[in-house]
C-alpha cells in the first residue's frame, strides 16, 4: 500500500485522475438514494404520511441540485482550473500528491489555504458535541426505549467519528500546507 511520503510529487493524467462519482449527477444522485431510504424511515418512525415526511426531503435534494454544480464552478474559476479538475485536485490533496506542474500546484496550494482555516475553526465542535451527546444518551438507555437508545448511540459514535476524522484532515492539511511552502501560494493583490 502506498504511503502518503512516497511519492513527493506526482504528475496528473485529469482524466486518468476522474472518478465515476466525481460528477455533479452522481452527487445528486447519492442524495436522491438517501432520500429514498430517508422518507420510508422518517414516515415509519414518525408515524406521519410519506407525502409529509418527503417534503424536507425533497426540499434539501432541490438544494443540492443547485448548490453543488455552483459551487464547483465557483471554486474551479476562484483556483484557475477546470470545473472537472476540482474533485480531482480535492482526491490528490487528500492523498498528499503534490502534482510538478506550477499551476496545478499553486492550484493546490490556494485549495490548502482555503480548506485549512475552515477545518481548524471547527475543530473543538465535534468532541463537544460527541460528549454532549453521550451525556444526553445516558437518560436514553435508562428509559430503555429502544428508539431513543438507538438514535442516541448512534449519534454519539457519528460525532466521535467526526472529531477524529477533522483530527486528521486538519494534521494532514498541516503537513501539505509546510510541504507545499509558501512558493505555491500566490500573492494577493490586497494584501
Amino acid at each position: 500500500m502506498r504511503q502518503p511520503h512516497d511519492a513527493v510529487t506526482s504528475d496528473i493524467d485529469w482524466e486518468g485522475e476522474r472518478r465515476w462519482y466525481d460528477s455533479n449527477w452522481a452527487v445528486i444522485g447519492w442524495v436522491f438514494l438517501l432520500a429514498c431510504i430517508g422518507v420510508p424511515a422518517q414516515s415509519a418512525i414518525s408515524g406521519n404520511s410519506p407525502w409529509i415526511s418527503a417534503g424536507p426531503w425533497v426540499g434539501g435534494l432541490g438544494a443540492v441540485i443547485a448548490i453543488v454544480p455552483y459551487q464547483r464552478r465557483r471554486l474551479a474559476r476562484q483556483l484557475g482550473i477546470r470545473e472537472r479538475q476540482v474533485p480531482v485536485l480535492t482526491r490528490l490533496m487528500n492523498q498528499e500528491r503534490i502534482p510538478r506542474d506550477p499551476k496545478a500546484r499553486r492550484a493546490m496550494a490556494e485549495l490548502v489555504r482555503r480548506t485549512h482555516p475552515n477545518v481548524r475553526r471547527g475543530r473543538w465542535v465535534w468532541p463537544v458535541l460527541a460528549t454532549l451527546f453521550a451525556l444526553l444518551t445516558v437518560p436514553a438507555v435508562m428509559s430503555g426505549e429502544p428508539v431513543y437508545m438507538s438514535a442516541g448511540v448512534f449519534t454519539t459514535v457519528g460525532m466521535a467519528g467526526l472529531a477524529v476524522y477533522s483530527h486528521r484532515a486538519t494534521a494532514r492539511l498541516v503537513r501539505l500546507k509546510a510541504r507545499l511552502g509558501e512558493e505555491g501560494v500566490p500573492q494577493r493583490a490586497d494584501a
